[in-house]
């Protein structure tokens, strides 16, 4: 599966409180709003953002990748279900050539951290990855300081397989990444357990 395939068929995604949904052009100035805080983006592999132009050329670079099939990552705006307002995005990578692996990156704007917004969207995400779009194992990655974020990939039933170290050069220092994955079969014995 490649993603011009899974947009083809994407539905949003729904919990409680969220969805998951294409991000527009209309979500700019939230976009905007919500990145470019430093603190924000401590964690993430990239800079605040800079300017409301700046992301409005990021959101058309990601519209125009969608219809070329130039990409190998489906970013989705998590969104308030009743508002529609902005929380943060969450993106499926295809991380091999059969598109049956993936990995999952998410972040929040820094008003709806400690929510468990997170939690939400990622569980939801790894249900629809499972159920919908057939992968057969979904990991995540995140910075071994960034707790908060780790403990959001174990509360999805997800297992730490170590530590990448080095594994990657941003602002000017090597990164380690803490690795977090979940396979189909594992997801399914967890919703077994949790219907019993």
């Amino acid at each position: 599966m490649n993603i011009q395939q899974i947009l083809a068929q994407f539905e949003p995604i729904c919990t409680p409180r969220l969805m998951m949904r294409k991000i527009t052009r209309d979500d700019a100035t939230q976009l905007y709003k919500l990145t470019s805080s430093p603190e924000m983006t401590k964690y993430l592999h990239w800079y605040p953002s800079q300017s409301l132009s700046a992301v409005k050329v990021v959101i058309e670079q990601r519209l125009t990748e969608y219809k070329t099939g130039e990409t190998r990552a489906l970013v989705l705006a998590i969104a308030d279900l009743h508002t529609n307002q902005l929380v943060g995005n969450i993106a499926y990578k295809l991380t091999d050539r059969a598109g049956l692996t993936c990995e999952i990156g998410y972040w929040l704007g820094k008003e709806y951290w400690h929510q468990g917004y997170a939690s939400e969207a990622l569980k939801a995400c790894l249900h629809y990855g499972f159920t919908v779009l057939g992968f057969e194992r979904i990991q995540c990655c995140c910075s071994p300081e960034n707790i908060a974020s780790w403990r959001v990939m174990e509360r999805a039933g997800m297992q730490c397989e170590g530590i990448l170290r080095n594994s990657y050069y941003l602002k000017g220092k090597l990164y380690d990444d803490k690795v977090y994955a979940l396979l189909k079969a594992e997801y399914q014995a967890l919703q077994a357990q949790a219907t019993d």
